[in-house]
């Protein structure tokens, strides 16, 4: 199922030919690419642990949120459901994975990937949240609809 109306639309378009996001794909492999060419792989690595760890973390404790928040709504099959020890154990492992890197060897490039994760917010905001159109960034869409093939997806994929 299609959740529409959570990222640009360009940003949710697949590829005609065999369903794969590709616009979202090369958008992740660009900055990887030039992280590459001016670092090494190590760091890639190391600083891809440290965003993923982050976004777990966060995922986590919306689950503790949204428990406490929606209490009092009826339980059945469709919501999701999970013991409360397991995403305070994953919340606390996740600050353990974020928090000992720093420490243990600060570096500047967690701040830079830190602020870079949270640059989207600057796209999220306007975009998606407000809906600001600009009508030049029709043909931006169009043109990269046409190179690489991609349309909206259906509904009920």
């Amino acid at each position: 199922m299609v959740v529409a109306g959570h990222t640009l639309e360009l940003l949710s378009m697949v590829s005609v030919r065999d369903g794969s996001p590709l616009i979202s794909l090369y958008v992740r492999i660009f900055p990887c690419a030039i992280f590459c060419a001016v670092g090494e792989i190590g760091d890639l690595i190391n600083f891809f642990s440290f965003s993923a760890w982050l976004f777990y973390g966060m995922s986590f404790t919306s689950l503790l949120v949204l428990r406490f928040k929606r209490r009092h709504e009826p339980k059945n099959k469709e919501i999701f459901q999970v013991p409360l020890v397991l995403p305070i154990i994953m919340i606390l492992l996740a600050l353990y994975l974020i928090i000992v890197p720093i420490i243990a060897d600060p570096q500047l490039p967690y701040l830079y990937a830190t602020i870079f994760m949270f640059s989207g917010l600057l796209l999220y905001f306007p975009f998606v949240l407000c809906k600001v159109k600009w009508k030049w960034f029709d043909n931006v869409t169009l043109f990269f609809q046409l190179l690489c093939k991609v349309g909206i997806p259906d509904k009920d994929v």
